[in-house]
């Protein structure tokens, strides 16, 4: 293209490997800065003067913007994957802009950018994995892909999480989830079939079976031994 007199080249994102969330999507962010860097070595030997920008892929919010061109000096620019995204108003530029204090994503946001500045400035592994899981414990977690953003070997991980908690990582993942059921039945009437997915579970029945190993009834029992002790306080009173 550069070859037949093209004065920008985009370079689009898309296919990058990885997720939209947590640790995938800070894989597959560095897969993009390594596709992009590739391209762009061969556009600066053949015409540094080239403008050079990126489209689209895991790059959608202000964050992962900043990391690709903090992360880029060859970069000049970033076009948006929706037509909406590549008007330069005002308007869109005050919306991204307020994307940074939406209310529920800050704390999202803010380990977002520990994992893309490097783990091991902020945390040790085993930190790092349980600030994880308690902002991630309703989503898909692959072990393997915290290995990897920690840039240590799964075994490694494994290792030291289970020598410094005392248990495995996948015990104490679902030790989590079904603590974090229990507070759920605690504090609001939740049907239960609705409880499952909120504690990372699509299979209500695995989500039941687990919750009795760890809790010692199932959670049906769980709820009507609250609601038990809730209708004796109200006949007390």
């Amino acid at each position: 293209m550069i070859e037949a007199g093209a004065d920008v080249i985009c370079v689009h994102l898309g296919l990058t490997e990885g997720g939209l969330l947590g640790a995938r999507k800070v894989l597959s962010l560095e897969s993009a800065k390594v596709q992009a860097s590739r391209i762009f070595d061969v556009c600066n030997r053949l015409n540094p003067h080239v403008i050079k920008l990126v489209y689209g892929g895991p790059v959608k919010t202000p964050i992962d913007v900043q990391y690709m061109y903090s992360n880029n000096t060859d970069l000049n620019g970033y076009i948006g994957g929706s037509a909406f995204e590549r008007i330069p108003s005002e308007k869109s530029i005050t919306n991204i802009t307020k994307a940074f204090k939406v209310t529920g994503k800050l704390n999202e946001d803010d380990l977002m950018v520990k994992m893309l500045d490097g783990v091991t400035k902020h945390y040790d592994y085993v930190e790092f994995v349980k600030e994880y899981v308690a902002h991630n414990y309703s989503n898909e977690i692959s072990f393997i892909d915290l290995a990897k953003v920690a840039h240590v070997s799964r075994s490694y991980l494994s290792s030291l999480f289970t020598k410094k908690v005392g248990c495995s990582f996948q015990t104490y993942l679902v030790q989590y989830r079904m603590d974090k059921a229990a507070e759920i039945l605690d504090r609001e009437p939740i049907q239960l079939s609705e409880l499952a997915p909120l504690v990372g579970y699509q299979d209500y029945a695995q989500f039941s079976k687990m919750f009795k190993k760890y809790k010692g009834c199932t959670p049906k029992q769980y709820k009507s031994n609250i609601n038990t002790k809730t209708g004796d306080i109200k006949a007390f009173s």
